[in-house]
This record gives C-alpha cells, structure tokens and sequence, in this order.
C-alpha cells in the first residue's frame, strides 16, 4: 500500500478545525496525527500524518508533501535537501551526504532567502 507523508501547517486557534477537515478529506494509512510545535514559536502547529496515496478531489490549505528522516526525526522537502546540500558544498552533489544530526528534531523548508530550519516538539499524538 502507497502512502504520502502531509504536513499541515495550522496554529493553536485553529487546531481542532484543521484537524477536522483533515480526517474529512483523507483515508489514513494509520490512524495518527501528530502534532507539533515549532520551537521558535510554540503558536505555530505543524500536523503530520500518513495518508493512503491516491488522488484527492481536495486538498487542505497550507498542506505539503514531506519526507521524514527516522533517525533523527528530520521532516523535509526535497527542495530543502538540495539546498541544504548546495549550502554545505556549493554544488549539487547527489553523492553528498547530509550531517543529519545538525538537523535532528527539525522541519527543513526553502524560502526566497534559502533553507530555513524550524525546531520542531512533539505536543501530543491524536488517534483518529
């Protein structure tokens, strides 16, 4: 069975909502969503969670496709770890291996000024 890693972004105010909607739209592939929070600003909630991949006529606003890292608990695009590779070597090098624990508890994005890493804490895990 094919499955996706999402993850929502959401904050405090509008958590049980976005959650809702969440097991509105989706069939999971196990019934968990975990909540985190960003480290830096513990308002804002990241919700992770493991759907069955097939196609989905919606999709929740403010949700992403992400990988996850299992040893150190690392959730990233693959954007980010092309940047993150690019600001470690100066080139593309996919032979080059991530010091992942430099990124360990982490989410790893790009924005417009490049790789941006957010702590991350694990607030609580919902069985749906």
């Amino acid at each position: 069975m094919n499955s996706q890693l999402l993850l929502t972004f959401t904050t405090e105010k509008f958590l049980h909502r976005t959650i809702q909607d969440i097991k509105n739209i989706y069939e999971f592939r196990d019934d968990r969503i975990f909540v985190l929070r960003n480290g830096d600003n513990p308002r804002e909630m990241f919700l992770t969670y493991n759907i069955i991949k097939k196609h989905y006529p919606i999709k929740p606003e403010r949700t992403i496709l992400v990988h996850r890292k299992k040893e150190t608990n690392t959730l990233y695009t693959i954007n980010a770890v092309n940047t993150a590779i690019l600001e470690e070597v100066g080139v593309m090098d996919t032979t080059h291996q991530l010091n992942w624990n430099k990124y360990r508890n982490s989410l790893l994005l790009t924005d417009d000024y490049g790789l941006r890493q957010i702590p991350t804490k694990l607030d609580t895990i919902i069985e749906i």
